[in-house]
C-alpha cells in the first residue's frame, strides 16, 4: 500500500514540466491562487498574517501562509504543461485523504482520495473545482482511477450528488450562498452565509482569515 502510494507520488512530480513565468520570490499581502502570483507585495518587513512566495526556478514555487506565529502551511507546487499542481494529505477525525490540486487560470481542481486496502488504484472520493466565482464538489463511488488534471471533466458527470457555492463580495461583505443537490440534480439544500472582509480578497479570507465570524444576511 505505502508503495503504490510513493509510486504515484513519485509519477505525479516527474510529470511536472519545466516552463517560464514571472520571478514571484518575496513577501505579499494577498495572491492569485488561479495564476499563483503574488498581489501587493510587501517592501518591508512583513507583518502578520502574510504570504510569502519562494521561487526556486521556473517550475517550482513554494507558498507559505503565515496566519499567525503558530498557524504557518507552507504547498510546493510544480509546473505542469498549463497548470500548477501539488499532493498532500488532508486528516480528519476519522480518515485522511490524499489531495491532487491543480491551479488552471480558469479554475482550480482538487482530488480527494483514499488508499486502497490492497495494493491497486487509490479510490477518488470527491472532486472540487473553484471558478470565477463558483466552487462545486461533486460526490463519486469511491473509484479506482489515477490522478490527473482531466479526471474531473471524465467522472463529474456520474456524481452521485454535488454541493454548489456560489461566491459574492459587496460592499465589503462575502456573500456565500451553498446548495446541495442529489444524484438526480433535485435541490435539497441550501444555506446563505456573509462575511464582513472589508477590502480582502476571497483568497486572503479563506487563506489568512478564516476566522471570522458570519453575520447576519437579511439585508442582502
Amino acid at each position: 500500500m505505502k508503495d503504490t502510494s510513493l509510486l504515484l507520488l513519485l509519477l505525479f512530480y516527474s510529470s511536472c514540466l519545466v516552463d517560464t513565468g514571472q520571478k514571484q520570490s518575496g513577501f505579499y499581502n494577498d495572491i492569485d491562487l488561479f495564476s499563483l502570483q503574488g498581489k501587493e507585495k510587501l517592501t518591508t518587513k512583513p507583518i502578520l498574517p502574510y504570504i510569502e512566495i519562494k521561487e526556486n526556478n521556473d517550475s517550482e514555487r513554494i507558498v507559505t501562509f503565515h496566519r499567525s506565529k503558530n498557524q504557518v502551511k507552507s504547498t510546493i507546487y510544480k509546473k505542469k504543461a498549463d497548470a500548477w499542481c501539488t499532493v498532500y494529505l488532508e486528516t480528519s477525525d476519522t480518515t485522511t485523504q490524499t489531495v491532487y490540486e491543480y491551479l488552471q487560470p480558469a479554475k482550480i481542481i482538487k482530488l480527494y482520495y483514499i488508499q486502497a486496502s490492497n495494493n491497486q488504484l487509490p479510490l477518488l472520493q470527491e472532486v472540487v473545482v473553484l471558478e470565477k466565482w463558483k466552487e462545486t464538489s461533486f460526490l463519486v463511488d469511491n473509484l479506482p482511477i489515477s490522478p490527473g488534471v482531466d479526471v474531473a471533466k471524465n467522472v463529474t458527470p456520474n456524481a452521485n450528488g454535488t454541493y454548489v457555492e456560489t461566491i459574492t463580495k459587496l460592499n465589503g461583505t462575502l456573500i456565500i450562498e451553498g446548495t446541495k443537490l442529489d444524484g438526480e440534480r433535485k435541490e435539497t439544500f441550501h444555506i446563505k452565509k456573509c462575511y464582513e472582509i472589508g477590502g480582502q480578497s476571497y483568497f486572503r479570507w479563506r487563506y489568512l482569515n478564516p476566522q471570522i465570524k458570519p453575520i447576519l444576511c437579511d439585508s442582502l
